[in-house]
């Protein structure tokens, strides 16, 4: 049977087979690094949709996934190589599914330098509503959780450290476009994405080399962060288009963009504030972005956050929470986690509510239920928002 175009893209990609004999290689070079252990996890995914299916799409998703992760080192500890593959497999979709390395990376460590190559998660930010600054990885909208996953990124990074703070420099050789798949992935336009037929601003499209620095310092309760990003904007826009098989598609477009950022934390007993500021300019828009709030923890197993989210595109956003109030609770016990997350829209009044508990069982296992509720008129959503569909959901989970 033929693959779907898109599995067969995929298939060819060479990333897969460059990041397979990256790691043989440093495997063949390491062979007394046999020691070291696998962890990871394998989960099976059930979600089902209770209201209406947007263009034919099911009212049920089941998938499976598998990750791990293993740390090689030598040189008394100065080299790292860490390779965490990940595989995702639902029996539905061809484009949900996939098989990706998290990260597939090879550190050396000095005393106030570090330098890195191959495919990282990097991450910046200190909100727990969205995470506006973080501009590194691309997000994998195959996930469909708070936390949505991301893909990992080539680069070339090094990092010095100071008594005025971190220094980090980054290179980006290549761009992942991001994955529309699946129910959680579409849009709440009832058009498709044409994803095969994605825009680049640039000439080079995937292959344009983007760049980002950043700097940090923690100074007394105060942890402050700023950087700057030149580049492949990992946040498309959308056009519409005319498919050769008829009918409008949206056709993702990249376009090349300036992002400065910062990000700060203040930490007071059992109080924290958290603020990030984006500003990012392209060709085609200028907008500033703010995130931040307040979290208090009780005794240490209980947090209560209050956010407030705004991006100055409004309606033309590319995000549901462009003008939102975030409050949020999270209980951490020995066997319990719940946690239950609302944005509430101050322009529209539009409610996204979820909450999760998970129960850990005997023999490394852990059963979790969650749900998300949408409130409100989906036709005040920005036009091209991820769709935040009403759904309950079962995950059980092994650990290794």
């Amino acid at each position: 049977m033929a693959l779907p175009s898109h599995a067969r893209r995929r298939a060819r990609d060479p990333r897969c087979a460059c990041a397979l004999a990256f790691a043989s290689v440093c495997w063949g070079l390491t062979p007394a690094l046999a020691s070291a252990q696998w962890s990871g996890s394998v989960a099976i995914h059930a979600r089902g949709y209770p209201d209406g299916v947007p263009g034919g799409a099911p009212h049920h998703e089941q998938s499976l996934t598998v990750d791990a992760e293993r740390a090689f080192t030598w040189g008394e500890g100065s080299h790292i190589l860490t390779v965490a593959p990940l595989l995702r497999a639902d029996p539905a979709s061809w484009s949900r599914s996939r098989f990706d390395f998290i990260e597939l990376v090879w550190e050396k460590l000095w005393s106030d330098w570090e330098v890195a190559a191959g495919m990282k998660q990097v991450n910046w930010g200190v909100a727990e509503s969205v995470a506006i600054v973080d501009v590194i990885n691309q997000r994998d909208y195959g996930e469909d959780a708070a936390a949505l996953g991301r893909l990992g990124q080539p680069l070339l990074s090094l990092r010095g450290f100071t008594s005025l703070g971190s220094l980090e420099a980054y290179l980006l050789p290549y761009f992942r476009e991001r994955p529309f798949a699946g129910r959680a992935g579409t849009l709440w336009s009832p058009m498709p994405i044409e994803t095969d037929s994605a825009v680049f601003e640039h000439s080079r499209g995937r292959e344009h080399i983007d760049w980002a620095l950043r700097w940090s310092h923690f100074v007394g309760e105060f942890d402050v962060g700023a950087a700057h990003f030149s580049g492949t904007n990992r946040d498309p826009r959308f056009e519409v288009s005319e498919r050769v098989s008829g009918g409008p598609a949206l056709i993702p477009q990249y376009d090349q963009i300036e992002q400065t950022s910062l990000d700060a934390q203040w930490t007071h007993n059992a109080w924290l504030m958290k603020v990030e500021l984006l500003r990012r300019a392209s060709a085609f828009e200028e907008f500033y972005t703010l995130a931040g709030g307040l979290e208090y923890a009780f005794a240490g197993y209980l947090s209560v956050f209050v956010e407030y989210v705004h991006d100055d595109r409004g309606a033309a956003a590319t995000t549901s929470m462009e003008n939102d109030v975030f409050v949020g609770v999270r209980l951490l016990t020995q066997d319990w986690t719940i946690s239950s997350r609302a944005f509430v829209d101050s322009r529209t009044g539009n409610l996204i509510a979820s909450a999760t508990g998970s129960r850990r069982l005997a023999g490394g296992t852990t059963l979790e239920l969650g749900g998300r509720f949408f409130g409100g008129d989906s036709s005040r959503e920005p036009s091209f928002a991820r769709r935040l569909d009403t759904y309950l959901a079962l995950t059980f989970t092994f650990f290794l």
